[in-house]
């Protein structure tokens, strides 16, 4: 049913979101809005339009898309993005689309490194502060997951990448969960 609004419009619908009263222009000539708690820019890039995504919370997870042919093309797709809906315009760059893949090949590649890594330190852990900080790099790991996983299929990777991804995300969810259990064991013990 939902599908049905959107596609032939509502008052909810992308199309009817993609109207200038939500959005604000910005001194470069480009737009921005906030839409489900992120924050989305639309800016002039080479000769067409791109959209960067960042979470509302002050921290650097950000997400930039290859260039659309018109503004109103790079705010959809960066609305679409946001509701993991499917690709309505072609980038104007099939180079960024194709170095984009390759990079998210390679970045997933390195969070199983990073996953490694981070159950070696939790291993060695003792006290709060690097629980903590541990916990920190978790918590950004899996919002870069949450912005990165609709891309993946859209971009056509690989299934055995995607699992993989999809492995990582649930790691971290789970070395999270543990860290969680053992902050709230180490401030049990120092309440008493």
């Amino acid at each position: 049913m939902k599908f049905f609004r959107w596609l032939f419009g509502s008052t909810n619908s992308l199309q009817a979101q993609l109207g200038e009263p939500e959005w604000e222009r910005l001194e470069n000539g480009g737009s921005t809005r906030i839409y489900k708690e992120r924050e989305i820019r639309v800016s002039k890039f080479g000769d067409g339009w791109r959209y960067w995504i960042s979470v509302i919370d002050g921290k650097p997870n950000s997400f930039f898309s290859g260039a659309y042919s018109t503004e109103v093309a790079a705010r959809y797709e960066a609305l679409a993005e946001i509701d993991g809906l499917p690709i309505m315009h072609s980038m104007s760059s099939k180079w960024f689309s194709i170095n984009r893949k390759s990079e998210l090949e390679s970045l997933i590649t390195q969070k199983s490194q990073y996953l490694r890594e981070l159950t070696a330190r939790l291993a060695m852990a003792e006290n709060l502060r690097d629980l903590k900080h541990i916990r920190y790099k978790l918590g950004r790991q899996l919002k870069q997951a949450s912005l990165c996983a609709p891309e993946y299929r859209r971009l056509r990777l690989d299934s055995c990448v995607i699992a993989e991804a999809e492995r990582t995300t649930e790691a971290f969810k789970a070395m999270a969960t543990q860290v969680d259990t053992r902050i709230s064991e180490i401030k049990s013990v120092g309440a008493t």
